[in-house]
């Protein structure tokens, strides 16, 4: 919602839009296991080539650039994001 009325005032047109604080797949692991099957463990294989433990997206220019401030976490929007995912994956339902 910021973005169309900044883009007159910055010449920047990318922004990474997030919480700004690192996740990591442990972490993300558990709130799906809390919410999807209660009492599931991880299974934990070998690091794959690539794979990232923790991912944290800058959001510096976009706090510059549209007066952007995160105001909830993953964890307070994570029921969300499995909803979404439920509702546009093909097996869903």
């Amino acid at each position: 919602l910021l973005a169309p009325q900044a883009e007159a005032q910055t010449d920047e047109r990318v922004f990474n839009i997030g919480t700004g604080r690192a996740t990591s797949v442990r972490q993300i692991a558990a709130m799906l296991i809390e919410r999807l099957a209660p009492g599931s463990r991880p299974e934990f294989a070998p690091p794959q080539p690539g794979e990232l433990r923790n991912c944290v997206a800058d959001i510096e220019r976009a706090r510059r650039g549209l007066g952007y401030e995160p105001r909830s976490t993953l964890a307070d929007r994570i029921d969300e994001v499995i909803a979404y995912l439920s509702q546009s994956t093909p097996d869903a339902g």
